[in-house]
């Protein structure tokens, strides 16, 4: 089960890039989900580790691919 900070992010990341084709930046995902740097970067890792997307720790967020869509 996915911490909410991973579900808030997911559903953002999900919704940028189907909805305006393309994925949000770090600074987007921070005013989005009103999380630190340091959760969002705690959350991402968290959702490619369960392969909700494909990203590789250290890039950034941008450079992801939504693989599972939160419904």
């Amino acid at each position: 089960m996915l911490s909410d900070t991973a579900r808030k992010l997911l559903m953002i990341m999900r919704h940028c890039s189907v909805h305006h084709g393309y994925m949000p930046t770090l600074e987007v995902l921070e005013t989005k989900s009103g999380r630190t740097l340091e959760k969002i970067r705690a959350g991402l890792q968290e959702l490619a580790e369960d392969n909700y997307i494909l990203w590789e720790f250290g890039k950034p967020p941008e450079s992801a691919v939504v693989v599972e869509g939160w419904e």
